[in-house]
């Protein structure tokens, strides 16, 4: 049967700490980029090949641009599946879009957004730029 499993990378300890060291100690930090996923969900192993140390913690985490309202237009939550991932908005009530298109701005894999929008939105006819991030009657 054939492994459905990748190794991604080795983890090697760089940094050792004793119990009850300095709290501030140094320690071990891999930062690995996974994706993209092509389905819900992944596996996390460890394998442990006999030496005198203990896997203590593990951190997993992702980053994500949360969702914004910049130049009267609205963008969602997103999660950047490469370097940096378009990401479409909509126009707020009483605005249409600036350009030929609909409202476009950047996620970062950062998870912060590539400011300002690439396209964005102007208040429609009869309208005008409210308190904010709206149109409001003239």
């Amino acid at each position: 049967m054939e492994n459905p499993y990748v190794k991604v990378d080795t983890v090697a300890a760089e940094h050792l700490s004793r119990p009850g060291g300095h709290p501030r100690g140094r320690v071990n930090l891999k930062i690995l980029r996974l994706g993209p996923l092509s389905r819900n969900g992944f596996y996390v192993a460890f394998q442990d090949l006999g030496a005198c140390m203990a896997l203590l913690s593990v951190r997993l985490f992702y980053r994500r641009c949360p969702a914004l309202t910049v130049r009267l237009a609205r963008f969602p939550a997103a999660v950047p599946a490469e370097l940096v991932a378009p990401v479409g908005g909509r126009c707020v009530a009483g605005a249409v879009p600036a350009a030929q298109g609909s409202p476009l701005m950047y996620c970062r894999e950062d998870g912060r957004w590539a400011t300002p929008p690439a396209l964005g939105c102007v208040c429609g006819p009869g309208m005008e730029p409210g308190d904010g991030e709206e149109c409001r009657r003239e």
